[in-house]
Formats: C-alpha cells, structure tokens, sequence
C-alpha cells in the first residue's frame, strides 16, 4: 500500500561534487550505499538544505555561481493538504515541490509549488512531516518533554492533550490579566486623581464646534467695531444727517410732496416711493441704534479667553474639537476601569480559580491515562531493544506527579535503564552510549511509525559503532518501521542495505574537462534481484 506522504524524487544539480543528478525514492525503505568519501553523505545534505538548513555558499560546485535543489513528494494526505493551503501554498495532482537555490553571494531562495517561502517555514514543515535522525535527534530523546510527546503518542493521547492544552492556554491568559489588573489597581489611586483631572478640565469648558465657531465670530465682530462704527456714521449722515441738507430722507420726502402735487404721475408711484421711504426710515433706525451702541471691552477680554481655554485643550488632547471630545469619551471608559477595578479583579480571580481547578483536573485525568500506558511502553520498548542486541538491558519510564501546571500537564517523565540484569536502573541519560541511544531511538521509532505524524524518517549515521548481528536486527527494525512510513538511511553495512525495497548507490569518478581533472558523484539505482548482488559485493551478509 502506497504511503500518504513520501519523497519521490530529489534533484542535485551542481552542489559540491555533484553536477546533474536526479534519485528517485521507493516509498518504503531505501538505502543510500557508497564508499567513504563517495558522496553519499552529500544526499541528505541536499535533502535538510531543501527542508530549510541554513546553507554555506562552500556548497556550491566550483566554477558555478549557484546550486539548485529540488524535491518532489507525493502527497495524498488530508493533514499535509490542509497545512499547505492554509499556509498559502495548495498542491496540485498530489504533489509537493520545494526548491532551494544557494547562490555564490551567501544568500538563497525557497521556493514551495513555485512560490517563494522562508527557511522558517520549511524548516516548520519538517519538523512536523519529515524527521531527520541523526546526532541531534539522540540529544532529544533525552528532552524531558520531548520523551512525554513520543509517550502521548503511543497512547493516542493527541485529543486530550489538545484539549488541556488549550485549556492551559486559556487559564496563562486569565492569569495574565490578572497580573495586569493587579498592577493597575496599585496605581489606580494615583492613576484615577490625574483621569478625574483631565476630565475635569475638559468639562470645565465643555466645549463644541458650534460655540467655538460663534465665539470666532463675535471676536471678530468686536475687533472690527472701529471700522464698523466709522461705516455707521458715514451711512447715518447720508440717510438723514442733519448737517447735511441734501440728505436721503430729506430728498424722499420732497420727493413724494411733488408727486402728490402732480397730475402727470399716478397713486401707485406715490405709493412706491412711500414704501422706499419707509423702509430707509426702517434702516436708518435700526443703524441709529446700533451706532449708539458703545464696546465692551470685559466682553472682548471674556470671548478671548473662552477662545484661549479651547486652545489649551487643544494642545493637550488634539488638533480639534473631535478629538477633544473622544478623548474625554476615552477618559470617562477609563475612570470606569480604574473605578470598577476592585469588583472586576473579584471576578476575575473567581474565573481563575475556577478554570484552575478544571484545567487541573484535565491534567490529572491525563496524567492517570499516561500512567496506564507508560508500563506497556516501557515492555515493548524493553522487547526491541533486546531485539537490537542489548541483551538483557530493561527499561523502565517512571511517571511522577507534579504540584503546579505546566504546558504539558503535571506528569514529570523519567526514562530509566538497566543495562545488565540486577545492577539496578539508572537515569538513560547517565549510563547509554551513543550506540545504545540509538537502539532506543530506533526501537521507538518502530514502536510508534503506524501513530506518529510523521511520514518520512531519515536516519543518518544510525548504524555507527555497530556491525555483525546488531546491524542485521537494526536492517530489521528499519524494515518494520518502512511498513507505515517512508525510510532513507545512508549505512556501510551490509546487513542493513539487504533489508531495503530500493538501493541507491553512490560513487565518485575523475573526468578530464577543458584540461583539467573535474570529480563527480553519480547516483544508480538498485531494485528486486539487483539488491543482493550489490549488497554481497560491499561485504559479506555475516
């Protein structure tokens, strides 16, 4: 049965001693075989540079201004699909393509389905889909948290750790709140006197557009009483001065006599200049007086500084009156905050011990189904290892229960080891050697490839320090993981490369080019009846 996710196929093209290369992966184990110095080691290091490892321009194949990589995977898997397209990146005819260009520059471009991505995601997708075992890997499994997570998913623990988890969450966040809240109300009495000031200040001259622009407009009208006085005057003269005999008034009514004396002009001219005198007596009235009005100067003085007291608040609160009143609207909400703080940190500590208590309790429930699976973890751990050659080594996962909560819940997780019968268990991370953490690593990647995330395992160096029947156990052990998911591993052993579905076989040449001697790895690949023949000529089986 074809795997959900695996790599198809991984494009090298000049990078390092590799010109133009193409290998094409089975989708269960393969083997990449080769003498020391042949290159072989060169295919997972395209392969992490393509899965975001930082890249050094000494990479690139001499004479060549770039390297280009690129990988193909099948991928028929609904997680994956979702990742990616929520990411940004869809697939298309179930495939996924990402490409890493290493310029000579130091610098370098990814790319996923032909659009540019950051290492970071690369390196993010990885993580979750493909795992890279190697020396660093060993170093993990002695991570505490890390040794929990391979524990959560052979019991198939992801549902309730996600939903502790996210009640974590919520709980850290009520928390911080509270510590927020709890800092305010230490400064809310200082804080509440300076808001109350403000508002005060604000409300004292409660102040609007429309008495700002009617304020403006008397101020300018006072201003100008000189000029409007002299204006007055001069019409008042013209209308009915008594200084001035040819007045306008005085002319009106010489002028209606005549009319009323006349036959030649009828009732409605006289009526017609009747009304215009009329309503220049009405004008000249209505001018008379206010010429007699005199200037206020305390009305000026008052209008001048209502006008200034609207400047300070905007210089204080914003450039206009809008923003003057949000403001205030802004200090009202906050001296509500700060007034009410007491009752709402009440609540709130309420609401946090109450989260506390079932995301506690979410913990214990998860801690007891640990419990309940760390011994059967621990037997077939026990049983693979042995199978690996640790002959009579035993190991044993230790859970505790701790006080306070943490992301992972309150289980403390020990592995402990005994590696010979009756000398008691010690810590793993005291006693084992690179070797047997391997084994360990090994034994639980076939423990928990059929529930794992992970589609892909690489395995590098896996088989160092180890030979003879060890190395044919571990073939073994990488073939049962092979069932579920896809398995690259470069090995010089022998007992190894015969228990894979696909070899790939790496080797290493000097061609003369322009004169000069070029090296060059080159990749072949080795399927069905082939695997023997070229497993029996790296060495013998046993």
């Amino acid at each position: 049965m074809e795997n959900a996710l695996y790599l198809k196929s991984l494009k090298i093209t000049n990078f390092a001693t590799f010109e133009d290369q193409e290998i094409f992966f089975s989708d269960k184990f393969n083997a990449i075989i080769g003498e020391t110095g042949s290159g072989k080691s060169l295919v997972l290091d395209a392969l992490q540079l393509v899965l975001g490892q930082r890249s050094d321009k000494k990479q690139i194949r001499k004479g060549h201004e770039h390297s280009c990589l690129e990988a193909t995977f099948f991928c028929d898997e609904n997680e994956v699909i979702s990742y990616l397209d929520q990411s940004g990146y869809p697939i298309e005819n179930n495939e996924i393509i990402i490409k890493r260009i290493i310029y000579d520059s130091g610098k370098s471009k990814s790319f996923v389905n032909f659009q540019q991505c950051s290492l970071n995601f690369l390196t993010s997708f990885a993580k979750r889909f493909i795992d890279l075992v190697g020396q660093f890997e060993n170093q993990k499994l002695l991570s505490k948290n890390y040794q929990l997570v391979l524990l959560d998913n052979f019991a198939g623990l992801n549902v309730s750790v996600a939903e502790y988890q996210s009640n974590y969450g919520q709980l850290s966040k009520i928390q911080t709140e509270l510590e927020e809240l709890k800092k305010l109300e230490e400064n809310s009495i200082k804080e509440l006197d300076f808001v109350e000031f403000q508002l005060n200040e604000i409300e004292s001259v409660n102040p609007s557009e429309e008495e700002e622009l009617e304020l403006k407009q008397r101020k300018t009208s006072i201003q100008n009483y000189e000029k409007k006085h002299s204006v007055l005057t001069e019409m008042i003269n013209y209308l009915s001065g008594e200084q001035n005999e040819s007045n306008i008034l005085s002319s009106m009514s010489r002028i209606s006599s005549l009319l009323d004396k006349s036959q030649f002009f009828g009732p409605e001219d006289s009526k017609l200049i009747s009304d215009i005198k009329l309503q220049l007596e009405d004008f000249s009235y209505r001018i008379s007086q206010e010429a007699e009005e005199e200037l206020d100067e305390s009305e000026l003085e008052s209008i001048l500084k209502e006008l200034d007291e609207y400047q300070k608040l905007k210089r204080k609160y914003g450039n206009n009156i809008s923003d003057i009143l949000a403001k205030k609207e802004e200090l009202v909400a906050h001296k509500e905050k700060l007034t009410t703080i007491a009752s709402r940190l009440a609540s709130l500590e309420s609401e946090y011990e109450s989260k506390k208590a079932f995301t506690f309790n979410l913990a214990k429930r998860l801690h007891e189904k640990r419990q309940n699976f760390a011994l059967d973890l621990s037997k077939e751990l026990t049983k693979n290892i042995r199978l690996l050659k640790m002959n009579g080594a035993s190991v044993e996962i230790k859970l505790s229960e701790m006080d306070e909560l943490s992301l992972s819940g309150i289980t403390s997780l020990e592995i402990y080891v005994e590696s010979n019968p009756g000398e008691g268990y010690f810590l793993m991370k005291d006693i084992v050697s690179g070797g047997e953490l391997s084994r360990i690593l090994l034994s639980i990647r076939q423990i928990l490839s059929s529930r794992d995330s992970i589609s892909i395992f690489v395995f590098d160096e896996i088989d160092t320090g180890m030979g003879g029947e060890i190395a044919l156990h571990i073939g073994k052990a990488l073939k049962k993981v092979s069932e579920n998911s896809q398995v690259v591993a470069i090995t010089h052993l022998p007992q190894i490369a015969i228990n894979a579905d696909k070899l790939i076989v790496v080797s290493k040449d000097v061609v003369i080019k322009s004169d000069q001697p070029r090296t060059s790895s080159h990749v072949r690949e080795v399927i069905g009846k082939g695997i023997l023949k070229e497993v029996q000529q790296m060495a013998p089986l046993n």
